[in-house]
């Protein structure tokens, strides 16, 4: 007897096909000469190979690098059965099942009713078989489309009527057909796909089956008379509501949910009157919704859980792009000492800082806190270093850089976007001349002093007009400049009270001898300390600059 091998091939993304052995050794690799090539440089290049032996089939591993596996078990040799599963000892690559055309048991069923007649061991060896086969597509690793044709056949074989439809709701709520099949297995389409929308809407707002198997039979039958069962003509109307399944946690007992959560329905009918329904076939119809409405959830979960995963990553590379944004050097040979750190409060964020040469022994010195959190404040934070830089370095006045960016994000961004900005420019000379656009005061910290910077202008991104004004100090040798964003003053422990400024001052003091470095960390650790394991609601940035 000649029996098809096949192997249905899941990719990495979760996308399945069918793949059918002709030839025999069947080999697989990641080399073109493979009859099965599945690209992944981890595979090797000659994995494995299928032979036969007397009728037998035998995966063999062809000395792969990390191994051939069936079942989870490493193999050299091993004698392939149905559903086995097969993978190469890599995360996240192929997966195989195997599969073989054995005989069919619906032949061996009209061999049997031809010798017996028709009788309740056949019907009960149908569903046997019908259950059986959605059991193996489910073990597969199939498509999730190509499960519920399998469900939707066998609820037809149970059930022995015409159609059925599988419909289930798209976002808005809306009922949509997913699957239509006829009991010859075949795809139905067009004015085939018409139901009747007054069972569909009893099994939903019920959520209990509605099973008829004889419309018309008594006088006073409700359905008989609608428009829809008379037009097709129907004896038999099945129709059985599919739900989601909660779980609750605490007692991990599965319970149904409310009636919002009805996810779809199963609809079938059929042109004769079905006298063979029992209360079998529709425990197995209804066994078999409840396996439907757990493959779509899962493979929603599956979806929602990809598409984080994709989002996670992204984000990391955002991440690292965005650090590497900041300095990882500082000016050297100059009159002052500067550093600083960033601590994200998310993957990425909106804070911003930078140090820089500007020549003639000069250091500019920038940070900026952009509004809001997450993936919108760290690109407006990027295109304000990108624009800033571009500004700063052409030697103009901190006044006239803030009033260039700010028309450029004005005209760029949305009037809920803004960031507030410190700039200051160090000459050698012994002076800082700054322009504060919003920002927390910097400290600047002497002998028995501690000064706020504070500001008088607007922050960045508001009104297009703004005008802005810098202002210069003496940076008396020893002098440090600290420059924070928010996240440090308003850094909240248990009990919602936050660091404050004052806390700020009174920290600076006795440590204003420390080295730039030392007076970083330690103001980082005091916030710690402070917050006592609260979480971070804030992107941190400390930046401090000392005169030598």
């Amino acid at each position: 007897m000649s029996v098809n091998i096949k192997l249905i091939v899941t990719d990495p993304s979760g996308k399945s096909r069918e793949v059918e052995v002709q030839k025999f050794p069947y080999t697989i690799g990641r080399l073109g000469d493979n009859e099965l090539l599945l690209r992944d440089n981890r595979i090797s290049r000659h994995q494995a190979q299928i032979v036969e032996e007397e009728n037998q089939y035998f995966l063999e591993d062809l000395e792969s690098r990390h191994g051939t596996f069936v079942n989870g078990e490493k193999v050299t040799r091993h004698r392939l059965q149905p559903n086995d599963r097969i993978d190469f000892g890599v995360a996240e690559s192929f997966v195989l099942t195997y599969s073989s055309d054995q005989p069919d048991m619906s032949k061996l069923l009209d061999r049997f009713r031809a010798s017996s007649g028709e009788g309740s061991s056949v019907a009960e060896l149908q569903q046997l078989n019908a259950m059986l086969e959605v059991s193996r597509v489910l073990h597969a690793g199939l498509a999730l489309d190509d499960i519920l044709t399998q469900v939707v056949d066998s609820c037809l074989q149970i059930a022995q009527v015409d159609r059925g439809l599988l419909l289930l709701k798209d976002e808005s709520g809306k009922l949509e057909f997913r699957v239509a099949r006829d009991r010859a297995r075949g795809t139905l389409g067009g004015k085939n796909l018409k139901v009747s929308k007054t069972v569909v809407d009893r099994a939903i707002e019920t959520r209990r089956h509605v099973i008829q198997t004889d419309v018309g039979g008594e006088a006073d039958d409700p359905l008989a008379a609608q428009h829809s069962i008379a037009d097709l003509e129907i004896r038999t109307v099945i129709c059985l509501p599919l739900m989601r399944m909660q779980v609750t946690a605490a007692s991990e007992t599965t319970s149904y949910g409310s009636a919002a959560d009805v996810i779809g329905v199963l609809y079938m009918d059929s042109k004769r009157p079905t006298s063979t329904f029992s209360d079998t076939s529709r425990e197995i119809l209804q066994s078999l919704c409840l396996e439907a409405s757990t493959v779509v959830e899962n493979a929603k979960l599956m979806a929602l859980s990809r598409e984080r995963e994709k989002f996670e990553q992204e984000l990391k590379i955002a991440r690292t792009i965005q650090q590497k944004l900041l300095p990882r050097r500082f000016p050297e040979g100059l009159a002052y000492q500067v550093t600083g750190t960033n601590v994200a409060c998310h993957e990425v964020g909106g804070d911003y800082w930078d140090v820089f040469e500007l020549g003639d022994g000069r250091c500019g010195v920038v940070i900026a806190d952009v509004s809001g959190k997450g993936m919108s404040a760290a690109l407006l934070a990027s295109m304000l270093q990108g624009v800033f830089w571009a500004t700063a370095m052409a030697g103009r006045r901190p006044a006239e850089v803030a009033r260039v960016v700010n028309s450029y994000v004005c005209e760029r961004s949305t009037p809920d976007k803004y960031a507030t900005l410190f700039y200051g420019i160090l000459d050698p000379a012994g002076q800082i001349i700054y322009v504060n656009a919003g920002h927390n005061p910097p400290m600047l910290v002497g002998p028995g002093r501690i000064h706020p910077l504070g500001s008088e202008n607007l922050p960045i991104g508001m009104f297009p007009q703004a005008q802005y004004t810098d202002t210069t100090l003496d940076f008396a040798c020893g002098d440090t400049l600290v420059l924070y964003t928010d996240g440090v003053t308003e850094a909240a422990n248990g009990g919602d009270e936050m660091f404050g400024e004052d806390r700020l001052k009174n920290f600076l003091g006795p440590c204003s001898g420390n080295s730039c470095e030392q007076l970083r960390d330690s103001l980082l650790q005091a916030v710690k300390v402070f917050a006592a394991g609260a979480p971070q609601n804030d992107d941190i940035t400390v930046v401090i600059a000392r005169r030598c």
